[in-house]
């Protein structure tokens, strides 16, 4: 203050400080330079009370500055924020006392109401037309009567001709300085796409659930018919899954019964009649073209959809109205069909189509599978049939030489008890316990080839009872050729052995047979030759006996041809009209001239003035039967020949009073070249081919030949023939 006072030569100063609101906000200087001037109270007064005046003036001025900043920065604010709420893509509006609209931004006109040009002064009926039934009045009344905030984050808004959309609204109580309500403001977020996107991801997890039912039962299904070797189960269990994942009303299978036919196997939710209808038109309908194209056809409106056919008149009758034909190909063949209807409209998505195809893929290889392994079956079974009904005994051996099969016949053939036992075991432990059962001379054990043989023969020999038996050793190839086995085959070859030696007695006889009249014949030839100057009785009679062993040979080549014939099946004859009893006395009077020991006598019964039959044949026969009956009887006797004829059969027989023939041969005397080897008939020749040929002619008639016998007794040959 001195500095001052000299700086300035101030004689007398004042300081008053101004103050206002209990604050100073400033002082007063008031200084003289004269020095004689003094200052008064009263001055001192006046000053304080300028100082009040001018601390008032200041402080208003303060507070004008001050109001006139913040009203600046209010405007800018407001601007600022009316600026945010225009440009704002979340829908705001004020609502005030009353619900009147005082003011609503761009966004939110956009979302309630972009068909109204102006929304300011509309109450909210207006807009929400049914607002007081919702709980948006609520809403509004909570926040505008007890100044609470509301918030729904779902709020939809049914009325926009756009469609209903959703949104989260929050309405937020407006107050006045005084804090008093003066209206809300109302905050609409457009929520729609998220709702969409709620409902898109519910939907799509709804899709997700149901293809993992899908596929579960997809799964299920492959499980279950992968292990299923019947067809027809296979298809229970498709038709079980496709219900269980697919709303289907009716549903058929049908699977292939020939190259060109098809037939229902299985089938639900559709009437028997309606099955029988498909039945018959399946060709000219839908799953006929599915068969026929092998692609599924989808017939979305039967009553509209021209490719059903004659069949849509009984499809519309069942109430269905759409169809979905599914084949089951394998390598381009249909292995079956699937149908799948429904009686309101159905769409079939992508997805459910690909599903649909992975279950017809997987039902296709089962059923495949279980028609292979029903075919495989079935062919072993057969196999296995046919091995235990032929006559030759079979044994199969592994490489380690174990016994895998053997047939029952094997025991039939050896007249062994059956020992499955035998199963399992090996051949060089089976063959001693065999041999001990066969009562073989064979010391070599043939069930054991040679190391490197290929097929082998061998031999053995039966004692009790005897016979004989070829063992031939085989290997067993697989598909690539190599051995996986060895096959024994048991073939009794007693009676080829036996024919073998007949046979040899056979050229032996036939070789007497024919060298006896050429014999007669080259003499006597040669007598005419030798003696040109003989009497003419003498020749005639050589001559005779020329042309009887010639006419005899004749016959014997005769019956070696026939016999020739009947085994090829080339035998031929020729049915006419014939008086048999005429036949009969001729064959009779024929056979007379060859012996003097025997009485041939001829009865007939029945009309047999006109039969059909092959005339040459049956002298055939009976001239073979005659001179059996000649032969066979050397002490003589009567010989009958005998005829009776009824309504359904012709008789005709041979009775002999000779030897007879022991009744275990009977079955035998029919076969070419066996003779009965007995003690009484060594001494009778013959070539074993008069039976068989009669039993040939017979049969050629469509009869047959039977023999009534006993050895000292006679026979009784009977030949009987259709009429």
């Amino acid at each position: 203050m001195r500095r001052f006072q000299t700086h300035w030569q101030v004689a007398t100063a004042a300081v008053l400080p101004l103050e206002a609101r209990n604050q100073v906000i400033g002082a007063l200087l008031v200084f003289d330079r004269d020095q004689q001037h003094q200052v008064g109270s009263h001055t001192l007064q006046l000053l304080q009370i300028f100082a009040s005046q001018a601390a008032v003036t200041i402080d208003n001025m303060q507070l004008l500055q001050e109001s006139q900043h913040r009203q600046a920065e209010l405007e800018a604010l407001t601007a600022y924020n009316n600026l945010l709420i225009e440009a704002s893509p979340v829908g705001k509006a004020v609502l005030d006392l009353e619900g009147r609209f005082v003011r609503a931004n761009p966004a939110f006109q956009v979302a309630i109401a972009p068909e109204i040009d102006q929304i300011e002064g509309k109450h909210l009926a207006q807009l929400f037309p049914q607002v007081e039934r919702t709980t948006l009045a609520q809403m509004v009344h909570s926040a505008l009567e007890r100044g609470v905030s509301q918030r729904t984050k779902a709020f939809y808004y049914p009325y926009l001709e756009r469609g209903g959309r959703w949104f989260d609204l929050s309405l937020n109580p407006l107050r006045d300085s005084n804090d008093a309500i003066i209206g809300v403001m109302m905050t609409l977020v457009d929520i729609t796409p998220l709702k969409q996107l709620e409902a898109d991801l519910r939907h799509h997890n709804e899709r997700i659930e149901r293809q993992l039912a899908q596929h579960r039962a997809l799964y299920e299904m492959g499980t279950q018919i992968n292990a299923e070797l019947d067809v027809q189960r296979v298809l229970e269990a498709l038709m079980i899954s496709i219900r269980s994942s697919f709303s289907v009303d009716g549903m058929a299978m049908m699977m292939p019964t020939d190259p060109y036919g098809f037939e229902f196997v299985s089938a639900f939710g559709l009437s028997a009649n309606y099955l029988a209808r498909e039945q018959v038109l399946y060709a000219s309908s839908a799953n006929g073209r599915a068969i026929e194209q092998l692609a599924p056809i989808l017939i979305a409106d039967i009553e509209q959809d021209e490719r059903m056919g004659p069949l849509r008149e009984a499809a519309r009758r069942e109430g269905l109205h759409t169809a979905l034909y599914l084949p089951f190909i394998y390598r381009d063949e249909v292995v079956g069909l699937m149908s799948l209807y429904h009686r309101q409209a159905h769409r079939y998505t992508l997805e459910e189509m690909e599903l649909l195809a992975i279950f017809a893929n997987q039902a296709t290889t089962a059923i495949k599978n279980a028609q292979f392994y029903t075919s495989v079956v079935q062919s072993r079974s057969n196999m296995n049939a046919i091995l235990h009904s032929m006559t030759d005994g079979v044994i199969a051996l592994d490489e380690q030489g174990c016994v895998t099969f053997i047939n029952q016949p094997l025991f039939d053939l050896l007249n062994i008890p059956p020992a499955t036992e035998w199963v399992g075991r090996s051949s060089e432990e089976l063959w001693p316990q065999l041999r001990e059962l066969l009562h073989t001379t064979s010391s070599e054990d043939p069930l054991t080839p040679t190391q490197g043989a290929g097929v082998r023969r061998m031999e053995i020999e039966l004692l009790t009872p005897p016979r004989t038996l070829e063992l031939i050793h085989s290997p067993i190839l697989d598909g690539q050729g190599q051995r996986i086995g060895r096959l024994l085959l048991l073939h009794d070859i007693t009676e080829i052995r036996a024919s073998e030696r007949m046979k040899d007695e056979l050229i032996s006889i036939i070789s007497h047979e024919l060298r006896t009249p050429l014999t007669t014949i080259l003499g006597y030839s040669k007598l005419l030759l030798d003696r040109p100057d003989g009497s003419l009785a003498k020749r005639n009679r050589w001559i005779t006996h020329i042309l009887d062993k010639s006419r005899l040979l004749n016959r014997l080549v005769n019956e070696m041809l026939d016999l020739s014939r009947l085994n090829m099946q080339r035998f031929e004859i020729k049915l006419a009209p014939t008086d048999l009893l005429d036949l009969l006395r001729r064959m009779a009077t024929e056979h007379r001239v060859m012996t003097d020991k025997h009485m041939i006598h001829v009865e007939v019964e029945g009309d047999v003035s006109a039969v059909s039959l092959d005339a040459d044949r049956i002298e055939q026969l009976l001239s073979n039967l005659l001179i059996n009956a000649i032969k066979y009887s050397p002490d003589g006797g009567l010989i009958l020949i005998r005829a009776v004829r009824d309504e359904t059969e012709l008789r005709l027989s041979v009775t002999d009073q000779g030897l007879g023939i022991a009744r275990e041969n009977h079955h035998r005397v029919f076969e070419p070249f066996y003779r009965v080897d007995q003690s009484t008939t060594r001494d009778v020749y013959g070539t074993g081919l008069g039976l068989p040929l009669c039993q040939g002619i017979a049969e050629a008639h469509g009869g047959y030949i039977a023999l009534d016998s006993m050895l000292g007794e006679g026979s009784t040959f009977t030949v009987h023939l259709p009429v």
